[in-house]
């Protein structure tokens, strides 16, 4: 298990940055793995299995800040809508993990306090992290993605314990050969 720059046991960072995540992830894939991100992680998971497709066995994103995509939708708009409010807010560290949480649709009072607590040292990472909502990500379409909601835990999901479990086992234990091939791209591809 990887720790991103400025989390756990990795060096401290002056913000977060998915595009140096995914370069740090992809280094240490080795001859393959599962990329499992969550969040901001997600993207950087995103991105490592971008740079080396042959080294990612599958592809797991839990609840990723994939904020470019669904925009189209009006359920996504309004999520962005209400993180790009808090993102730049003028609050302090704890107003502001108070507001994140309930944009992204979490109830702050379902967490203990040394939860939150534990949360505050990583306000000032976040609010001067490569924004979410710019990139051109690589999108689902592109490399045959399933989609699973797993119900219980708002943006939690890793807290729901067996059932996310279950998932992904099912995933890791699917025959390659019998997921959808990508479509091709190319020039004359769209």
């Amino acid at each position: 298990m990887l720790d991103r720059r400025g989390f756990g046991q990795s060096p401290a960072a002056e913000g977060e940055d998915f595009l140096r995540d995914g370069d740090d992830i992809a280094e240490v894939t080795g001859d393959g793995a599962h990329l499992v991100g969550h969040s901001y992680g997600g993207l950087g998971a995103m991105f490592a299995a971008a740079r080396r497709p042959d080294a990612t066995r599958s592809l797991t994103l839990l609840e990723p800040a994939a904020f470019a995509l669904g925009q189209d939708d009006p359920a996504g708009r309004s999520l962005v809508e209400g993180v790009r409010r808090v993102w730049h807010q003028g609050v302090t560290d704890e107003e502001w993990v108070i507001a994140f949480l309930k944009a992204v649709r979490s109830d702050p009072d379902e967490f203990p306090p040394e939860f939150l607590a534990a949360a505050l040292p990583l306000v000032p990472v976040l609010r001067r992290a490569r924004p979410t909502w710019y990139p051109d990500l690589p999108l689902a379409e592109r490399i045959g993605a399933s989609r699973t909601v797993v119900e219980g835990a708002g943006h939690e999901i890793q807290f729901t314990g067996t059932p996310i479990n279950e998932a992904l086992l099912a995933l890791w234990r699917t025959d390659p050969s019998s997921l959808a091939a990508p479509p091709a791209s190319g020039p004359d591809s769209s």
